[in-house]
């Protein structure tokens, strides 16, 4: 559907209802694009679901998603239109699989392009240095598809591409995403959010890692494509909390950024408030110890096992 309405709005064509699909099935068969042509161009499998706590976690990937092979992607094509400016001026900033997907549109160009490669004409200069580097936003929070209290949340894990630039030496040449989609990166179903904070965490987290420019393993870096680096997290301040394991909003300890013990406003509220505005700023190293530091001993959880992806910054999101 997103991909038809990106035809309508670019081509604006007149109107004939009458040879509009009955169904939906029928719509996306119409050139073939959003379906599969033959047995071999199947779509991706979904990945096997995988126990955590009382709940269950499927995760389809971030790299799939920036490669635009993602399961969780239905419309496999219509994620491409976020590209397509950056492909029209700056080809060589889009990974190989996206470049091929945008190709694969115009049956004639792709077969001109392969008599060029076939003879060797007119062959551009490849530019081998260049290893495109995105900037991931990565949103997470919890919803209830159902109203029913006992009915389970899902707790997704979304990404969206900020930016692409051409390595990740240098800012040179870097494009802003003003129009991209939202891809699924994993997303866990139970009660509540998940007992198990590491296992609904490291899959992205590995996956970060191994897509970061400064990892200088031979076999990991030398099957990238791209790499990727986390920009920042976007969540609400329960999910904030959670995620840092510190304490929530109703807490005394509640801030992250300053260290003092808050009060309770009025009587019988549980407002807490910070009436020191000169408290000293807390770092990223007090960050990471404050549950055992002697002016936060109030049963603190251990922030740590988020401190491998998010050890620049922790205290800015």
């Amino acid at each position: 559907m997103t991909y038809l309405l990106m035809l309508l709005k670019l081509y604006e064509p007149e109107a004939n209802y009458s040879t509009l699909p009955n169904t939906g099935k029928e719509l996306v068969k119409i050139d073939g694009f959003d379906w599969p042509l033959n047995d071999q161009q199947s779509s991706p499998k979904l990945p096997p679901a995988s126990s955590l706590g009382n709940g269950k976690y499927l995760h389809f990937g971030l790299e799939n998603a920036l490669s635009g092979e993602s399961p969780g992607i239905v419309h496999r094509d219509a994620d491409l239109f976020q590209f397509v400016n950056v492909y029209v001026d700056e080809p060589y900033l889009l990974p190989k699989a996206i470049v091929k997907r945008i190709e694969a549109f115009d049956k004639d160009f792709t077969a001109t392009l392969a008599l060029k490669r076939l003879w060797k004409v007119n062959q551009e200069k490849v530019l081998e240095f260049y290893l495109p580097h995105y900037e991931v936003d990565v949103f997470i929070d919890e919803t209830k598809p159902f109203r029913a209290k006992d009915s389970a949340s899902v707790t997704p894990i979304l990404g969206r591409i900020h930016s692409i630039r051409p390595n990740s030496q240098s800012d040179e040449g870097t494009r802003e995403l003003h129009e991209t989609s939202p891809f699924i990166i994993g997303f866990y179903c139970g009660k509540g959010k998940p007992s198990d904070i590491d296992g609904f965490l490291n899959p992205t987290i590995d996956e970060f890692i191994r897509l970061s420019p400064d990892t200088d393993e031979s076999s990991l870096a030398n099957k990238r494509h791209f790499t990727a680096s986390l920009r920042c997290v976007i969540a609400d301040s329960p999910m904030r909390s959670y995620l840092k394991q510190s304490k929530g909003h109703s807490g005394y300890w509640a801030c992250d950024r300053c260290i003092q013990k808050g009060e309770i406003c009025g009587d019988g509220s549980r407002v807490i408030v910070m009436r020191n505005v000169n408290a000293p700023l807390r770092n990223d190293a007090d960050f990471l110890s404050y549950h055992v530091n002697d002016f936060s001993n109030d049963d603190h959880l251990d922030p740590n096992h988020i401190s491998v992806l998010l050890y620049a910054s922790i205290i800015q999101w």
